[in-house]
């Protein structure tokens, strides 16, 4: 994923990547967590640092899944806790 700043202030840490509605069987290996916040088990990944206005970032996410099954989720950035 690419993450950009298109505020004037920095996005200051704790800034999390939530994978909602992820295909089932799918596993994301680099998860930092899971939330129920959004209803069930929904992993999310941890950004390590904050977001200077203009700046973009990037981040790897690596999933495991069943042969054949095709990944789908909705990504959305958080900042703060769940």
């Amino acid at each position: 994923f690419r993450v950009r700043n298109d505020t004037a202030a920095a996005l200051a840490l704790p800034l999390r990547i939530a994978l909602r509605n992820l295909t089932p069987g799918v596993t994301v290996v680099n998860a930092s967590g899971a939330t129920d916040v959004f209803g069930g088990s929904t992993p999310f990944v941890n950004l390590t640092n904050s977001i200077a206005p203009g700046a973009t970032v990037s981040i790897t996410v690596y999933f495991t899944a069943p042969t054949g099954t095709t990944i789908s989720f909705s990504e959305s950035l958080y900042q703060g806790d769940f």
